[in-house]
């Protein structure tokens, strides 16, 4: 396991120098090398002004996950983000967090396993730290979202949302215009289908969300 997740950084780091990406299938589901679509990209599809919602309108995504793994359609409140973002605030032991053991394992999203460190652990309590100062005051990027089916979900800002959720404030939200259609998306859902019956869940979120969007 350790040999395979040395393997794949070493194959990020190629695609991330070569400015290439790359979907494969694992165990869990579909994973990306050096994943293209980032957050500074999703600024180019925002659309509308910056508006509150509440916590309990949000949910996660699509995730490329298998069914058996996937946490599309989950609300923000009983995410794993939300689990981390509860361990710092109560300082409990954050390698028990789903959010982490989740990492470990490699079905969070699209990236591939990665071992958690003391040097991650510290990272994400740092960035908690700034989030929750940043939230407080009322001075973060907000949250960007689409609409499917008359619900909000979360393509960019989990932790900023699952922070706002901790501490019990509204979350500012931008819309996105048609981010369903970036060829990464649509990349996605064409390697889902050619294995249906593994990713249902992935797949209704996917027929919804272009269906809204046509």
């Amino acid at each position: 396991m350790l040999l395979n997740k040395v393997i794949l950084n070493k194959v990020n780091g190629i695609c991330y120098k070569l400015d290439i990406s790359i979907l494969y299938q694992s165990e869990v589901g579909i994973k990306c090398f050096n994943q293209l679509l980032s957050s500074d990209i999703l600024k180019y599809f925002c659309v509308g002004e910056i508006k509150s919602l509440q916590l309990e309108s949000l949910y996660l995504c699509a995730d490329g996950l298998k069914d058996s793994h996937t946490l599309v359609n989950t609300n923000i409140v009983d995410s794993p983000h939300f689990d981390l973002m509860k361990n710092l605030k109560n300082n409990k032991d954050v390698m028990e967090s789903s959010y982490v053991k989740r990492v470990n394992r490699g079905i969070l999203d699209f990236r591939s396993p990665r071992k958690v460190n003391h040097n991650y652990i510290a990272f994400l309590k740092t960035k908690y730290q700034e989030k929750m100062n940043s939230i407080k005051i009322g001075n973060y990027e907000p949250i960007k979202v689409f609409n499917v089916d008359g619900r909000y979900f979360i393509a960019d800002g989990k932790h900023t949302a699952a922070c706002c959720a901790l501490i019990g404030v509204e979350a500012k939200v931008i819309h996105l215009s048609k981010v369903i259609y970036d060829s990464f998306w649509i990349w996605v859902y064409k390697k889902m289908l050619k294995n249906s019956n593994e990713y249902k869940k992935n797949i209704e979120f996917f027929k919804s969300a272009l269906r809204d969007y046509a």
